[in-house]
């Protein structure tokens, strides 16, 4: 996917750096060398018909109603068909029941079910459960959609399904620490999603070990502990 933007990020903490795609020992100058990072990036891929906004900063203190608005705007400006929201939510405010078994979970609007019509059991990943509104209160509690840590996907969704408009949410369960195996099982389930929203061109890997890996991952860890100090 191609580079194509950003969107002006007034609701998100301003972040800037190095592009995060360019292999190592690319010339500084090059067309692949890459462009300055920033907190939201958009993408593209026009034979597949698709665009990808990556997030790569938190969103302001008291600022995520006016961020959904601006999403939406957004999405209603530039005509998409459907979209698709990758996020994640805390592992340790799983129900019982969630504890095994696949970590994948989806929510589909209304306006996207009336399209695709029944959903095929061979996309995998189970509809994500409404919790009780309080932690600990599983016994006669308010029973509603929870996504603890999961960010504005909550809110966005609601936004999203009163606007009629189809949307997808596909989310994992997930912990502080190294999240890239999270990451790989949540786009290979991506690729398993696309083929029914419309997508029937689209060749995506099936498993984690066939996604090209993006070379800023390789200093997750830092750089290593240099030689001189031994």
């Amino acid at each position: 996917m191609r580079h194509v933007g950003n969107l002006r990020a007034r609701c998100f903490a301003p972040v800037v750096g190095s592009q995060p795609h360019v292999e190592p020992g690319t010339q500084p100058g090059t067309r692949s060398s890459g462009h300055l990072c920033l907190s939201t990036e958009v993408y593209a891929c026009r034979d597949k018909h698709l665009v990808v906004l990556q997030i790569r900063s938190p969103i302001l203190k008291g600022q995520r109603r006016q961020t959904c608005r601006d999403l939406l705007a957004w999405v209603k400006e530039t005509g998409f068909q459907q979209v698709v929201l990758l996020s994640s939510t805390q592992a340790q405010m799983r129900l019982d029941q969630e504890l095994s078994g696949p970590q994948e979970r989806h929510l589909i609007s209304e306006a996207l079910l009336k399209k695709v019509g029944s959903w095929p059991k061979t996309a995998g990943c189970l509809a994500f459960q409404e919790r009780p509104a309080y932690a600990g209160l599983e016994d006669g509690g308010q029973i509603c959609l929870r996504i603890p840590g999961g960010g504005i996907t909550r809110t966005l969704y609601q936004h999203l399904c009163a606007a009629g408009l189809p949307l997808l949410v596909l989310l994992t369960f997930c912990s502080d620490g190294d999240n890239i195996p999270d990451a790989l099982r949540l786009a290979s389930h991506l690729a398993l999603w696309l083929p029914p929203l419309g997508h029937q061109d689209t060749k995506l890997p099936e498993s984690k070990e066939q996604w090209k890996i993006p070379s800023s991952w390789k200093l997750l860890y830092g750089s290593g502990i240099p030689d001189s100090l031994f």
